[in-house]
């Protein structure tokens, strides 16, 4: 794999677009260093024009002297010409000759009592009308400024999210493909679950690391970068200062990197496994009512979740201890930062403008550090949740499902099968042997069945027909040729497959069959089939006839219903080859009759293989080959193997001394009593695979109420002591820096003393900022802390409740489109409750943060404070609309994520169920998946986009 899996399904237009949307993102994190360097050039005219308001009043007697202004005081070294009760605000000093030949008083002295105010040989004393001409003018500069970040910001955002949509288009569209191409043997050792967490959790974390937080993170990294630069060309000596505590920072960031990456990479794989166990508990939900293992599979999901509890934790613990470090470690910074630059100006090196220009690209860079952080954790976890995604995507299936794959003879291919020597074994268990050395011929229009006890290898024989799986030795021939040489698609094309439990989709009747000839059958040759398999009748008697939905795994239906249906979906394209396996096994007596005599008109003209248990159904067979212990035991017919005496004979034998309890038939549901559901007349998914450009607005969005941040804090009651140090910490974390600008304005003032004075009183300051820090440093480990856990244990809880409560449901509950992707629900929806508690600690901090600000701001000067004030509607009706749309984003996401966890649910459902032949050929196929991935992405795509 060549570059980060978090971009292998990147083209070259999204490679573009990156590249574009990376120069634009540096550009907009270089807006706040530049802004930052104009406002240490603003803070120098502030304090030279308060200087000079000091010596506007300051008064020097001479002789009548006459005065020439230019040049600085720094020059003034020798002898100067001044006129006596000079106002020095006109005064920007120079080097002048003596005019009238008078021998002139050295200005040391009085210089020196001038330095005694404030002014350093390297200020400039200015004017009111030059003050203002450099604050407009600087001004302008940070107006532009702004308008530039907001460009900036759009634009990068936009554009990142935009190539992002495309890939992760293309990544679902792939992986979707390469999980319903994969061979059975494949599905055999991934537990279902696991693939239902792949799709949503790893592709979520893909899409997000895909979307804006590239964007963000280089942003942040570029305002590290700028600000380290600005901070060199200003005062190096500061600099090297910060590059000693960047050094520890980024030790720490590194820390919490790697342990971040290795807790969150083992309790995604914790949360997989606890998806396999949901999902087959789920799956065979019947099961577990009937023997009432709810609290089992609770019990058994719950201590699943216990590791992924405790990963979580150790990530919450860690990062709050790590951002305190980094928060102490920041403040400690900004203490030397501010004695250095103390230091400097008393040694008149720099002016308290390039002090606070270094000083703020000192915060910015601390700043930078924690923005960036989160945002680099996301595309770390992106990175790895992509690289098991690729593993998906690039694997390539033993058994290609592809037209490009293997030959098609250009003659017609006799629907003859033969088994020579036959060995084989499931990949799971490679050291059992299913079949031993099988040789088994079937002639051209042949009904042959296989028979024989549990186990003893006859639906292995159909999989093999098929190539679900392919021989361990020897050779499956279809028609004379090696099922391994030939096109799988097309093999799989000839053989209609009819199963114990045929999978349907909830979809339509008409839908469903179809699905047997691509999803693209005109309505006659869904009529033929229905009617050729005994079907046609009772679908008319239904409510809705073709159109009605036959719910959840054909749940709407009876049993003998869904076999028929199973029949004219294999009937559908004309097979050569017919293979039941089971298919009247779980039936009742009248449900038999039915799909028997439906049986019985589709095997003519065709070359049949019934694999069966009950012996019955097989007594009219041209051939009877009896299986025990993976090898053929005996061949004949009816008659002439009980006459043998051997074990058919004990086989049916058994059977007919064993008690048959009778079911239900059709009853009501024969009568088309079937509940109605509502519906379109077609199905959005599988009608958008003839008319693709119609599908974004023929689905329809189903609206769920929102979950409240009351109702997450009724629910977090048990946490409450977390909860409560939580909101404290937040609130004291939120005051931190109202605080620090407090100390800070105290410590810039310093800078107008007497220069005797100004070094001690930054050490004053120094230290409470270090006291500030210290402060930060606590309050942002027990806030991280106390979320974390309160957030782990209630995303425990809410996954446990849940899963309990969907067991607990009817079954009829099951049949409907609220079932679909409960697992998958399961995983990604409590980490989003997860996610509101962090946000209501955010909030806490920003609300708090603001309150302080605005407190601060009104009582140190109220009309300044009123025009920011101005400005905060705006900024709140900003985040109000990013909020709006972020919400329409994540339902959006999660509408189109349970679509297409549903789709390949099934896909693999048909997999365990009846294999590629039949309905999951046309999805195999190479035209149909595109169409179907598109389906169920372009909702997401065009809001994203908008």
């Amino acid at each position: 794999m060549r570059g980060p899996a978090l971009f292998s399904d990147a083209g070259v237009s999204d490679v573009l677009l990156m590249i574009v949307a990376a120069c634009v993102a540096v550009l907009h994190g270089a807006v706040l260093p530049a802004a930052m360097f104009v406002f240490g050039l603003l803070t120098n005219a502030f304090v030279n024009q308060y200087s000079s308001a000091q010596l506007a009043n300051y008064e020097l007697e001479f002789d009548p002297l006459e005065y020439i202004s230019m040049g600085r005081f720094a020059a003034v070294d020798v002898r100067v010409i001044v006129t006596g009760f000079i106002n020095f605000t006109n005064i920007t000093g120079g080097v002048v000759n003596c005019s009238d030949s008078y021998e002139l008083l050295p200005f040391n002295q009085s210089f020196d009592d001038i330095l005694q105010v404030g002014v350093t040989r390297l200020a400039r004393c200015l004017d009111n009308p030059t003050f203002l001409s450099l604050v407009n003018r600087y001004t302008v500069v940070f107006v532009g400024l702004g308008v530039a970040s907001w460009l900036l910001g759009g634009a990068h955002v936009s554009l990142f999210r935009l190539s992002g949509v495309w890939q992760v288009r293309r990544l679902r569209s792939r992986l979707f493909s390469s999980l319903l191409q994969q061979e059975a043997g494949w599905f055999d050792a991934t537990p279902p679950g696991e693939v239902v967490s792949r799709i949503t959790e790893d592709v979520g974390k893909v899409e997000e690391g895909l979307g804006e937080k590239q964007g963000l993170l280089l942003q942040w990294m570029a305002t590290l970068v700028a600000g380290v630069i600005v901070s060199l060309y200003t005062e190096w000596r500061l600099t090297l200062l910060i590059a000693f505590a960047g050094l520890l920072i980024a030790a720490s960031t590194a820390l919490l990197s790697v342990v971040t990456t290795f807790t969150t990479s083992h309790a995604l794989s914790l949360s997989a496994t606890a998806s396999a166990l949901a999902e087959e508990a789920l799956a065979a939900v019947a099961t577990v009512k009937a023997f009432c293992a709810e609290e089992e599979e609770t019990k058994r999901y719950s201590e699943a979740l216990h590791g992924v509890r405790w990963y979580g934790r150790i990530v919450g613990v860690v990062r709050g201890w790590s951002l305190g470090v980094v928060q102490l470690l920041v403040f400690s910074c900004y203490a030397s930062s501010l004695w250095l630059g103390a230091f400097l100006v008393q040694e008149e090196l720099i002016q308290a403008g390039e002090f606070v220009t270094v000083f703020f690209a000192v915060l910015l860079v601390g700043v930078s550090v924690g923005q960036a952080l989160p945002h680099l954790q996301i595309l770390v976890s992106a990175n790895a949740a992509g690289k098991r995604l690729q593993d998906i995507v690039q694997r390539v299936p033993l058994v290609a499902c592809s037209t490009n794959e293997g030959v098609w003879p250009e003659t017609e291919l006799q629907p003859s099968v033969q088994f020579r020597n036959v060995t084989f074994s499931y990949p799971t268990r490679p050291q059992e042997l299913v079949l031993k050395g099988v040789n088994v011929s079937i002639a051209s229009g042949q009904t042959v069945a296989i028979v024989g006890s549990t186990g003893s290898g006859k639906s292995t024989m159909g999989h093999l027909l098929t190539r679900l799986y392919d021989v361990t030795q020897g050779d499956v021939m279809v028609g004379g040729v090696d099922v391994r040489q030939l096109s799988t698609e097309r093999l799989r094309e000839q053989v209609g497959v009819v199963s114990q439990d045929p999978a349907l989709f909830q979809t339509s009747i008409a839908e469903n069959i179809g699905l047997g000839s691509g999803g693209v059958s005109p309505p006659e040759s869904i009529v033929a089939a229905a009617t050729a398999a005994n079907a046609h009748d009772f679908i008319t008697k239904l409510p809705q006839g073709y159109d009605t939905v036959v719910g959840s795994r054909g749940s709407q239906l009876s049993g003998g219903q869904r076999q028929r249906v199973a029949i004219a979906r294999a009937l559908v394209r004309n097979p050569k080859i017919l293979l039941l396996d089971e298919a009247t096994s779980a039936l009742d007596t009248e449900s038999e009759r039915l799909v028997q005599e439906a049986l019985d008109k589709a095997r003519e003209g065709r070359t049949t293989i019934i694999i069966a248990h009950r012996l019955s159904t097989v007594r009219h067979a041209d051939t009877i080959i009896v299986m025990e212990k993976g090898g053929v035991a005996e061949i004949g017919s009816h008659d002439e193997l009980l006459k043998k005496v051997g074990v058919y004979y004990n086989l049916v034998h058994a059977q007919l001394t064993e008690e048959v309890g009778e079911g239900e038939g059709d009853g009501v549901a024969e009568k088309g009593m079937i509940p109605q559901s509502p519906r379109t007349p077609t199905s959005p998914v599988l009608s958008a695979i003839a008319e693709p450009h119609q599908a974004g607005e023929e689905i329809e969005e189903k609206k769920t109420s929102s979950l409240s941040w009351f109702s997450v804090l009724r629910l977090s009651v048990p946490e409450w002591p977390l909860l409560v140090a939580g909101v404290t910490a937040a609130g004291i974390q939120g005051a931190v820096f109202p605080s620090f600008s407090i100390f800070f304005g105290r410590a810039l003032e310093a800078f107008t003393f007497p220069f005797n004075q100004v070094l001690e009183l930054t050490h004053q300051w120094a230290w409470l900022f270090l006291v500030l820090g210290f402060v930060s440093a606590v309050s942002m480990v027990i806030k991280n802390v106390a979320f974390s856990l309160a957030g782990e244990q209630l995303t425990y809880r809410l996954r446990c409740h849940g899963f309990s409560r969907a067991l607990r449901h009817q079954l009829s509950w099951f049949d409907g489109p609220s079932s679909t992707g409960v697992a998958g629900l399961l995983a990604s929806s409590p980490p989003r409750v997860q996610g509101v508690m962090l946000a209501i600690s955010s909030l806490t901090e920003v609300g708090v943060g603001l309150a302080a600000a605005l407190v601060i701001s009104l009582v140190s000067s109220w009309v300044l404070a009123l025009v920011v004030m101005a400005f905060i509607p705006l900024l709140l009706l900003g985040g109000l609309v990013q909020v709006r749309l972020l919400r329409s984003r994540v339902s959006t996401e999660s509408a189109s994520s349970q679509v297409y966890t549903y789709l390949v649910w099934w896909g693999y459902t048909l997999k365990q169920c009846e294999g590629p032949a039949s309905s999951l050929t046309a999805i195999c196929s190479d035209d149909i998946i595109p169409k179907v991935a598109y389906v169920c992405d372009i909702n997401l795509r065009r809001d994203k986009c908008q």
